[in-house]
């Protein structure tokens, strides 16, 4: 049985606690610009701008990536930007 319901909890990245929502349908991940500041990593362009909508209406573009980031669920590798 497949859900599409978003699971949300408390994880480690890189030795930080962050709150996480899990959605199974997403096809990227993406972290805070806060959160990103503490992982202290280097940024890399997309190469093209990613334009995510969210639930309120509201349009966010991510145009940078993190070098060598990504976030396993279910064996599926997603790039952290």
């Amino acid at each position: 049985m497949t859900s599409n319901a978003v699971v949300e909890s408390m994880i480690s990245i890189s030795g930080h606690i962050a709150y996480a929502l899990f959605d199974p349908g997403a096809t990227h991940s993406f972290i805070s610009s806060t959160f990103a500041y503490k992982l202290n990593q280097v940024l890399e362009p997309l190469g093209f701008q990613l334009v995510i909508s969210t639930p309120i209406g509201v349009k966010i573009i991510a145009s940078t990536r993190y070098v060598n980031s990504e976030v396993m669920i279910r064996e599926m590798k997603h790039p952290l930007i």
